[in-house]
C-alpha cells in the first residue's frame, strides 16, 4: 500500500491528491458559473413559473391570438406544461393539470393560434365552435411549445406513460391543431360554426384524431412540488352516453388591454 514516509511520497499518493484537488476546483468553478445539474433544473423550473398575463377581447368570446387559462370542470385543476428536463437535448414535456398554484405562468398560459389554411397567424377573429382549428402554444418564452398528441400506434406508440391505453399528449417545437366542440351531443350540431363562449363548459378536440382531452385520475408529485395529473387524449363517456367529467374544460381569458 502506498503511503507517505516524512517529506517522501511513495507510489501514486502525489497524483491521487492532485487529482482531488482538480475534481474540487472544477466542482467551485462550475458552481460559481451556474452550470451544475442542480442550478440548470432550477432555473427551468423558476422560468415555468414566471408570471403571465391572460389576455382577451372583453366580449365573452374566444379569439384567436387570446392568452388564455384552461380548468379541468369537475376539479379546477389548470392545464400545464411541465419543464422539460435540463438534462435532455429534445424541447419536449409532459402536459400535466396541475392540483395547486394557478396564477397564470408560463406553464399554464396558452396562446390560441389560428391553424387553419389560409387564416393569418395575427388573426384575432372569433373561434367557432367545430369549425376552427387552432394550436395551444405557451403564451411566452425564446421557443414556446405547442400541445401535441397522434394516434396510438403499434408497440405502444404515441401511448401516454401512466395509462398506456390513452393518447399521450405533449408540448412540442411543433404541435398539432385542436378545435372546441360544445359538451352536450343534443347541441353540438346546434352550435357548430357559432363563437365559443368563455367560461362555459366545452370540449377540447384533437383535430387530428378526434379524441378529447382528459384530465385522468393517474397522480404524481412533480419538481414543483404540486401534485400533477396526466393529460391525455381519451373519450370517457357517461352511463348515459354523454361526455364525462374527465373531458369537460373551461376555458378563461383576461380582459381587453
Amino acid at each position: 500500500m502506498s503511503r507517505p514516509y516524512g517529506r517522501a511520497l511513495v507510489g501514486n499518493w502525489a497524483e491521487e491528491a492532485s487529482l482531488r484537488e482538480e475534481k474540487v476546483k472544477e466542482f467551485l468553478q462550475r458552481k460559481e458559473a451556474g452550470e451544475l445539474e442542480v442550478d440548470k433544473a432550477q432555473r427551468v423550473i423558476s422560468n415555468s413559473t414566471r408570471r403571465v398575463k391572460l389576455q382577451g377581447h372583453g366580449d365573452g368570446v374566444l379569439h384567436f391570438g387570446d392568452v388564455v387559462q384552461i380548468a379541468q370542470v369537475s376539479t379546477g385543476f389548470v392545464l400545464s406544461a411541465l419543464p422539460p428536463p435540463p438534462m435532455t437535448a429534445d424541447a419536449i414535456t409532459e402536459c400535466t393539470a396541475a392540483d395547486g398554484d394557478n396564477t397564470p405562468s408560463l406553464r399554464n398560459a396558452f396562446r390560441i393560434v389560428p391553424a387553419g389554411r389560409g387564416v393569418a397567424e395575427d388573426d384575432e377573429s372569433p373561434v367557432l365552435y367545430g369549425d376552427s382549428r387552432f394550436y395551444l402554444v405557451q403564451a411566452a418564452g425564446e421557443e414556446p411549445l405547442a400541445m401535441h398528441t397522434e394516434r396510438l400506434g403499434l408497440g405502444g406508440a404515441g401511448a401516454a406513460r401512466r395509462n398506456p391505453k390513452h393518447q399521450r399528449v405533449l408540448f412540442k417545437p411543433k404541435g398539432s391543431p385542436w378545435v372546441v366542440q360544445h359538451p352536450d351531443p343534443e347541441f353540438r350540431v346546434e352550435h357548430e360554426g357559432q363563437p365559443v363562449t368563455l367560461d362555459n363548459e366545452v370540449l377540447v378536440v384533437s383535430a387530428t384524431t378526434n379524441v378529447p382531452l382528459a384530465c385522468t385520475d393517474k397522480r404524481f408529485r412533480s419538481d414543483f412540488g404540486l401534485v400533477e395529473h396526466e393529460v391525455t387524449c381519451h373519450n370517457y363517456i357517461t352511463p348515459r352516453k354523454v361526455p364525462g367529467p374527465e373531458i369537460r374544460w373551461l376555458v378563461r381569458a383576461g380582459a381587453e388591454d
